[in-house]
């Protein structure tokens, strides 16, 4: 069973630092193509990025949550890859004021599947882990190897 802080984690990676993820990939994506307007507009592009992330990464943590019991990490961070680069396409489908060419489609899909794949890994990596740890010749009243 998953605690209310785990639940509270998986919110937070998915929702503020997913769209944080996906915004630099986008910013490579209009690099790529041509389309990059400067970095002037860059400011003015992170708010929409996360106001237009807000589904997908909806769609990303609650298939994260179905899945995290059931799955070892590295299925479950490629199975949200897939999720990711879905949700990613369907919105920019959804959303697009105008039609899309499929090269586009495909590769903004790029963009989710980048995303789900780090806050996935990002659930998977244990708090523990990452605490310093004490050698056993630090503790005080131990000997050292030299000694």
């Amino acid at each position: 069973m998953i605690s209310l802080r785990g639940r509270m984690k998986r919110f937070a990676i998915f929702m503020l630092v997913g769209p944080a993820v996906g915004f630099p990939v986008v910013l490579l994506r209009q690099l790529f193509t041509g389309r990059f307007a400067g970095w002037e507009a860059v400011a003015y592009q992170l708010p929409f990025a996360y106001v237009f992330a807000v589904l997908p990464s909806l769609v990303m943590l609650l298939v994260d949550w179905l899945l995290f019991e059931r799955l070892r990490p590295w299925p479950r961070i490629g199975a949200l890859a897939v999720v990711g680069y879905v949700a990613s396409a369907v919105m920019l489908l959804i959303w697009s004021p105008n039609q899309l060419h499929l090269s586009q489609i495909l590769t903004f899909g790029i963009v989710g599947a980048a995303q789900a794949a780090v806050c996935s890994w990002l659930m998977s990596v244990d708090g523990q882990a990452w605490q310093w740890t004490r050698r056993p010749s630090a503790e005080p009243g131990a000997r050292s190897p030299s000694a």
